[in-house]
């Protein structure tokens, strides 16, 4: 079969214009060009997971029509016992898919990402709705303190949220800048998130720890770790977790420093 031209030379017809087609793109459209280095990227990453695995796969297929090619396998035998390493094998990566740890971002002042680009979905509301402005040259957002709105709140996007809602932790970290003007001395801020935990006088709002400002004038992390995050969108506006912004306390007078954050970062962690 393989050595008649009628069939060689339509397949090599079609992998010579695939490949045409994919150069052209490639190097005259930066956009496309950058698809293809995440799709190849996402490959990679998923290979080197699995490796073992596609491995396996490509020996089996390779094994099996050796036989075939021998006789030793009828075509049906063939058919089955790919059907049943499949599978097995789909078996063995939907139960292992359960421990691997799921990573969600939202880039405040992007709007793509704001609306859950990465998984996880910055959300307005009339105590939350954070100032977008440019700050050090970068798009970010803000408390606003003069009009009482002290919280940003966030959704984990639909089809993401049952990896927080069953993972053993949940880390959360939120990029803010941290002044080092006299006014935010003394400054915290947390965040508040829907809880499990039915002993705690308010769950929806339950506070992990305080992250404290160092006054570095710097880009810096505060880091969250949650063990009993529900995530039900039981919160204003159907949020799932919120940041909030602490006063600074100055005898019976309180002053709020607005909070500049640039990203925040959920890592479920489940193994």
């Amino acid at each position: 079969m393989w050595s008649d031209p009628k069939v060689w030379i339509p397949i090599i017809g079609v992998v010579l214009t695939v490949t045409v087609t994919f150069t052209i793109h490639y190097l005259g459209n930066p956009e496309f060009r950058g698809k293809a280095k995440r799709g190849l990227a996402w490959l990679r990453v998923r290979v080197l997971r699995q490796y073992i695995f596609y491995i396996f796969v490509i020996l089996l297929i390779g094994a099996l029509i050796l036989f075939y090619s021998y006789n030793l396998f009828t075509l049906s035998a063939v058919f089955i016992t790919y059907s049943i390493w499949i599978t097995a094998l789909a078996a063995y990566l939907r139960v292992k898919r359960k421990n691997i740890s799921t990573i969600v971002s939202c880039r405040l002042g992007d709007e793509n990402s704001e609306r859950g680009e990465n998984g996880l979905v910055y959300l307005r509301h009339e105590d939350g709705d954070a100032v977008k402005e440019i700050f050090n040259g970068e798009l970010i957002r803000r408390t606003n303190g003069l009009r009482y709105q002290y919280y940003i709140y966030f959704a984990f996007r639909d089809d993401v949220v049952k990896y927080f809602r069953h993972a053993k932790t949940v880390i959360v970290l939120v990029e803010f800048f941290d002044f080092a003007a006299e006014a935010y001395k003394g400054h915290t801020f947390s965040i508040q998130y829907d809880s499990s935990d039915n002993s705690h006088p308010n769950p929806i709002f339950k506070t992990p720890n305080i992250a404290n400002v160092l006054v570095s004038n710097s880009w810096q992390l505060g880091l969250f770790e949650i063990k009993d995050g529900r995530f039900c969108r039981r919160q204003q506006g159907m949020a799932d977790f919120r940041i909030k912004n602490s006063p600074i306390k100055a005898g019976s007078s309180e002053n709020y420093p607005d909070l500049y954050v640039r990203r925040v970062i959920a890592v479920a962690l489940n193994e």
